[in-house]
């Protein structure tokens, strides 16, 4: 196998100084059965979720999981190794990797499908079938609520108790930033009435 280098990933953000450990997945080798594809959500699925918010007066919602593709599992199948981090070398040592590590090109579909299970599984979702990144919640005959999915942000609508349940439960499962109600998102500036969206 192919060991992969790394590299550290420094941010400025406005709060706070960011460092990430990526690895260098453009030197990957994929083999025969390595998926990369992971589907995002639809625009037009977007702009439908956003128009039920408002018909309905649900509320709404957005969260982000922190460093998301670390939560996902790598298969033990094709194991994927990395070079010691700078500074941390030992001569004949390598890393094997056991979650997904950003800069992998397998790595977003991965967690995809980590997530999936867990809104499947866990939460009893459905997932839409005309867009993979639409998942929502049935109970008394009719929908109550929506998620929709852009890599590691949710935008969530539904009533109220069952959007509050529904971020308790992620909260439990992954770290979480809970943004309230969205003023952006994937590029729509969101603005709230006291009518609703």
């Amino acid at each position: 196998a192919k060991c992969i280098s790394c590299r550290w990933v420094y941010k400025i953000k406005p709060d706070k100084y960011k460092a990430r450990l990526v690895i260098r997945g453009f030197l990957q080798v994929l083999g025969a059965g390595c998926e990369t594809f992971s589907p995002t959500l639809k625009f037009v699925t977007l702009r439908l979720l956003l128009a039920l918010t408002s018909l309905y007066g649900w509320d709404l919602l957005q969260m982000d999981v922190c460093n998301a593709f670390l939560n996902a599992s790598l298969p033990e199948d094709n194991p994927i190794y990395m070079k010691c981090v700078d500074g941390y070398e030992r001569p004949g040592y390598v890393i094997k990797l056991l979650k997904a590590l950003y800069g992998l090109k397998e790595a977003p579909r991965h967690w995809y499908q980590h997530l999936k299970k867990f809104l499947i599984y866990q939460l009893h979702l459905k997932e839409c079938v005309l867009d993979a990144c639409l998942f929502y919640l049935v109970k008394g005959g009719r929908v109550v609520l929506l998620v929709g999915i852009y890599v590691d942000d949710l935008l969530v609508a539904g009533l109220s108790h069952e959007t509050k349940s529904f971020r308790e439960s992620m909260k439990r499962e992954f770290l979480m930033d809970d943004l309230g109600r969205p003023k952006l998102f994937l590029g729509l500036d969101l603005k709230f009435s006291p009518q609703g969206l």
